[in-house]
């Protein structure tokens, strides 16, 4: 009778750690701080650091002193943030325990970067801080509204498709991803 019993709590704790595990409970721990191997301050755009071995996702970002206003009030004014991002489609795959509103109150799922080369994560989403993102370029301005994914995500202008308003920044060979708006 032990036996049965060990035995049939023994398959049930497997079936259930095989459960989570397929449900896709992996916590990427967004927002999670990151070493700056280089130690040097970024000054403009965004850099990353791949592999980042503090990472669950094995990719740090790291941005410069935020311009938002909102920023203003908390150390994120003045500090670039290195923090652990992942691809996201969704606002919702950028929720994290690691938030931290003295850092960044809120991540969003956003397009960082449109430099060219796979190394710069050209066109790709992922999670960013919300004070990072730059109007116009990731979110809406005073101009006409961005373009949109299907999941609702702005698409900089540089990531679409010449027929969908796309345009070229640069004279360097583009190799990063299209993004398709979503259908009007």
């Amino acid at each position: 009778m032990t036996f049965r019993s060990t035995a049939w709590n023994s398959l049930c704790s497997i079936l259930f750690g095989l459960t989570l595990a397929v449900s896709g409970c992996a916590d990427n721990q967004i927002g999670r701080i990151c070493l700056n191997p280089s130690g040097s301050p970024v000054k403009t755009g965004v850099t990353f650091v791949n592999p980042a071995p503090d990472c669950p996702s094995r990719l740090c970002m790291i941005t410069p002193k935020s311009s938002d206003p909102a920023a203003a009030a908390t150390p994120r004014a003045n500090n670039e943030l290195s923090v652990c991002t992942a691809d996201c489609n969704t606002d919702d795959d950028c929720a994290s325990e690691f938030t931290d509103n003295s850092r960044c109150p809120r991540y969003v799922c956003a397009v960082p970067s449109v430099l060219p080369g796979e190394e710069n994560f050209c066109c790709r989403k992922l999670c960013v801080c919300q004070y990072d993102l730059l109007a116009g370029f990731n979110k809406d301005g005073t101009g006409t509204p961005l373009s949109r994914d299907a999941y609702d995500v702005p698409i900089p202008k540089f990531c679409l498709p010449a027929d969908k308003g796309g345009t070229t920044t640069s004279t360097i060979a583009r190799n990063c991803p299209y993004i398709q708006p979503k259908a009007n």
